[in-house]
């Protein structure tokens, strides 16, 4: 081999320690910020910038990705244009109005529900939904047996 080839993989192998010092000390630093008792917001937005540049440091030069300018900025484009419109659309479904408050009551009854019961069986359910409590004093009734057998 010519000292040329040697000096090449040396240039090499400092580069990929490099991006190993550098991955330990950005997760050194990612457990050493769950330390600091950050918001969560502001804890999560550090943590996600810190896991960022990791990927890009892993996908650059582990994956050798780094000459690949063209291909890269064309996925990556099109991975932020996804990004932002799955950010957008909670965003449209609370503002036109479909986003269903809860209030905790009942949901009405629209007649067009149907009874597993038979025709006159009695149900425990109230019209609002609840089941129906025993009255004070008395002990609940006995829980029905799954159909086909033993529990």
């Amino acid at each position: 081999m010519s000292a040329s080839h040697d000096v090449d993989i040396d240039k090499h192998v400092r580069t990929y320690i490099t991006v190993f010092v550098s991955l330990m000390a950005l997760t050194i630093i990612t457990v050493a910020i769950g330390y600091l008792h950050l918001p969560i917001g502001q804890a999560v937005a550090l943590a996600l910038l810190i896991a960022s540049i990791k990927g890009g440091l892993v996908a650059s030069y582990f994956m050798h990705l780094i000459s690949e300018r063209k291909l890269i900025y064309a996925v990556l484009l099109s991975t932020v244009l996804l990004f932002v419109v799955l950010l957008l659309v909670p965003l449209f479904t609370v503002s036109d109005g479909t986003m269903i408050e809860h209030t905790g009551a009942a949901p009405a009854h629209t007649g067009m529900e149907h009874s597993s019961e038979p025709a006159g069986a009695e149900s425990s359910e109230h019209p609002s939904g609840e089941q129906a409590q025993p009255p004070a004093g008395e002990a609940p009734p006995p829980a029905e047996a799954p159909p086909g057998g033993h529990n």
